[in-house]
């Protein structure tokens, strides 16, 4: 999410909202699901913030009330017109408007260096943020999760394979590019997640066939 709002020429337009390349265009939306989708997580029938609540619950995501204090990786979603993700340090990534503030019309590409952008954590207002809970649904709570729900995240490096993954020590997800690691290690929110380096027969050992995500 950092990447596209930061690294490159991406601008804003509802009418073709799936362009999503240096010199493209998106909306608020479909930048969410796309990054969703490259980071390896399912969408379902995601497709506009009407139904991302709906879709990614059923997906591994929980419903967090608006208290003003989002976690980073928190989905921050207005049901009806916008959607953000909070990366941490008080600061949120989104795509906001075209250049001439309007939802369609202008041209490709970031003319203004804000149609996609990193901002401060505002209020829109947001009726609740979508948080991944590792598609842990037994409602337990002593699932070795930090308190409300906090989830402690760490990245696997397998040495014989040199495969990446995500991990929230109930399940994995393959990283697939090099990009996606980089924001994981570097960008996404300034994380700094710790690295366990085991072999790949060790990672088969620890998580079932189903927890390890392609």
């Amino acid at each position: 999410m950092v990447y596209w709002c930061t690294e490159v020429s991406l601008g804003y337009d509802q009418s073709n909202r799936w362009d999503i390349r240096d010199g493209g265009e998106t909306d608020c939306s479909a930048l969410v699901i796309h990054c969703l989708q490259e980071a390896g997580f399912t969408t379902g029938e995601a497709s506009y913030t009407g139904n991302m609540r709906s879709a990614l619950t059923a997906n591994g995501w929980t419903v967090v009330a608006n208290n003003g204090s989002p976690q980073t990786g928190d989905i921050l979603l207005n049901d009806v017109n916008h959607v953000a993700v909070y990366i941490g340090n008080g600061k949120l990534a989104q795509a906001s408007g075209d250049e001439n503030g309007q939802i369609s019309g202008g041209q490709a590409g970031d003319q203004t260096g804000r149609e996609t952008n990193v901002s401060s954590y505002y209020n829109y207002p947001w009726d609740c943020y979508l948080r991944w809970s590792g598609g842990d649904d037994s409602g337990s709570s002593s699932n070795n999760q930090t308190n409300k729900g906090e989830i402690e995240m760490y990245l696997i490096n397998t040495i014989d394979t040199k495969t990446w993954y995500v991990s929230n020590g109930v399940q994995c997800k393959w990283i697939k590019t090099e990009r996606v690691l980089r924001n994981y290690q570097n960008e996404f929110g300034k994380l700094n997640l710790p690295v366990d380096k085991m072999y790949s027969t060790e990672l088969y050992n620890e998580f079932a066939q189903d927890k390890i995500l392609k």
